[in-house]
């Protein structure tokens, strides 16, 4: 079921596909929105921004990536890589009828396939939080025990446990912060047969995503208005890839966001609206 009064459902060519697509509350002032959630997250995500960024006068669309929240994904077998969601998010667009957008917006994962988004699509701004930007040197413990195909049965069985999630939450992407049932519900579609082979397909492309990314960052941000977030309590990603990201991102304006970790747009939105609204007064280079 969906989340929203304005969810709804796209028939793509890979099977079917869940957004918010939010009219713009107010006379229209802009282009749409687009934001992008970010590993194993959904557009649930996006909940406490899709409103105040329609009552700026945008249409603002929340998109589940292939694979992902309300989103059908992939059969067995098909791998889950850039090429994959970049043709599911170019779909979408094109049968919503958008030519062109005021801002994209992504988180993590969301914030390297907004990049590459911009890099090819007619975007005015850009705004990236905790975005996997820098590449990945190598993939992190968690990922490599998430892809040991004999985890699976471990994993359906631990996903769909609201004990267990808060407590995996509470150490990495919400470290030090609260984890309470609002936030997990963000998570609820990890209950699915398919949410185990879903993550490693997804788990085994962000090396080379990041890779990809990191080569088109310095260009994109000296033509396109772009804002990076990072949250100081983000444990996700860590300083030491922030200062990396710092290096990449150059060009683009870096705020660091104190009390946040990988997800700000949940732990303090209105931050998080007022470096978005100051992104969206600028004009397009």
């Amino acid at each position: 079921m969906s989340w929203h009064r304005a969810s709804r459902f796209l028939h793509l060519t890979r099977g079917r596909a869940h957004l918010v697509d939010q009219g713009p509350i107010g006379p229209e002032r802009g282009a749409p929105i687009l934001l992008l959630h970010g590993f194993l997250h959904s557009s649930w995500t996006w909940r406490e921004l899709i409103e105040p960024l329609a009552e700026r006068g945008h249409r603002v669309l929340a998109l589940d990536l292939y694979g992902y929240g309300l989103s059908e994904g992939p059969p067995p077998g098909e791998a889950l890589d850039l090429p994959c969601w970049r043709s599911w998010i170019d779909e979408a667009l094109s049968v919503l009828g958008v030519e062109r957008l005021s801002l994209v917006l992504g988180n993590s994962l969301g914030g390297a396939i907004a990049l590459d988004l911009a890099d090819r699509f007619p975007s005015e701004h850009l705004a990236l939080i905790n975005p996997l930007c820098a590449a990945l040197r190598l993939p992190g413990l968690p990922f490599r025990i998430l892809g040991q195909p004999a985890l699976g049965g471990l994993f359906r069985l631990t996903a769909g446990q609201e004990a267990f999630n808060r407590r995996a939450l509470r150490l990495t992407a919400y470290r030090d912060l609260p984890v309470d049932r609002e936030v997990l519900r963000g998570f609820s579609h990890l209950k699915r047969p398919d949410a185990h082979r879903v993550a490693c397909a997804s788990a085994a492309s962000l090396r080379a995503i990041s890779k990809h990314v990191a080569k088109l960052a310095p260009e994109l941000c000296a033509r396109t208005p772009t804002l990076c977030l990072l949250g100081d309590l983000d444990r996700v990603l860590g300083r030491r890839y922030q200062r990396r990201l710092e290096k990449v991102l150059r060009g683009a304006r870096i705020v660091r966001l104190p009390e946040t970790g990988h997800c700000p747009q949940e732990s303090d939105p209105a931050r998080v609206l007022r470096e978005l609204e100051s992104l969206l007064s600028e004009g397009p280079r």
